[in-house]
């Protein structure tokens, strides 16, 4: 790719990011037991109103929102397992910690 198609499309995707806007997110998880079973949990968030086409979310917002729901799936998907009987509450509570930790880190990174 040349200087100028580099260029071209810098400028591009600079464009298409101060258009982009997001009015939906969906994160799923699944959690499997060390026997095969298994839970999937899946949430989807919208921004604004429903069918409210103006109201959408910033591309700035976006990596935000979706750590959030991301934190609340993961965490929901392995309180699922441990009331199914799936995993132990030892593994809840190391799944847990390492969850908060790691989205932490997301939350706070520059």
């Amino acid at each position: 790719m040349t200087e100028e198609q580099l260029s071209e499309l810098k400028t591009k995707i600079t464009r298409l990011k101060g258009n982009l806007n997001v009015n939906q997110i969906t994160i799923s998880r699944i959690v499997k037991s060390k026997s095969g079973d298994q839970v999937f949990v899946s949430l989807s968030a919208n921004y604004g109103e429903e069918g409210d086409s103006d109201n959408k979310l910033p591309m700035e917002d976006i990596s935000l929102a979706t750590h959030l729901l991301g934190r609340e799936v993961n965490i929901l998907a392995y309180e699922q397992a441990l009331a199914g009987g799936l995993i132990n509450q030892m593994q809840f509570d190391e799944a847990q910690k390492y969850i908060k930790g790691n989205y932490t880190k997301l939350f706070t990174k520059g």
